[in-house]
């Protein structure tokens, strides 16, 4: 994983409802100079792994996005979260997610959409960002908004989130 670049890190089971082919979109929405990289790490579920192979190809996004599919040993889990500056949760629906709270532990700033119990664990605008379910333009928006003093403001939060919990 490239040390020069923001890298955004979605991480978990692949299944339909959690959204990433809505993730690869908004990565592919933004300005051809952006600094963002996504990588993507987990097991797909059905026919996943090779729809979201074909969907980086036809969005021309390769040079953007790592896909690492496949199970994620637990020991590799540390180091997906050193090397991340955010971890994406782009869920169309759910009830909660064991990764929000992992990454905010790990000091890490979490962009969620509002599904399920995720609101409750995550605080926009102090240790993450909320977007509605579905919308890839606020996730562009939510992107485009985290200059790298607003990430920098984000991981304080969930920082300081680690102390309460």
């Amino acid at each position: 994983i490239p040390g020069d670049r923001k890298v955004a890190l979605f991480l978990g089971l692949i299944r339909s409802y959690k959204g990433v082919d809505l993730l690869l979109e908004a990565i592919s929405r933004q300005a051809a100079d952006s600094n963002w990289m996504l990588v993507v790490a987990g097991e797909p579920w059905e026919d996943l792994g090779p729809a979201l192979e074909r969907q980086v190809c036809a969005l021309g996004i390769e040079d953007r996005v790592q896909l690492r599919l496949g199970w994620v040993p637990e020991a590799e889990v540390p180091t997906l979260l050193a090397a991340a500056d955010l971890v994406v949760l782009p869920y169309r629906s759910g009830s909660q997610s064991a990764v929000a709270p992992l990454a905010l532990a790990a000091g890490l700033p979490v962009l969620s959409t509002r599904v399920g119990g995720l609101p409750e664990g995550i605080r926009s605008g102090e240790d993450g960002l909320l977007v509605a379910p579905g919308s890839v333009d606020e996730l562009v928006a939510a992107f485009e908004s985290l200059t790298t003093e607003k990430l920098a403001e984000l991981a304080a939060g969930a920082r300081a989130s680690r102390v309460r919990r």
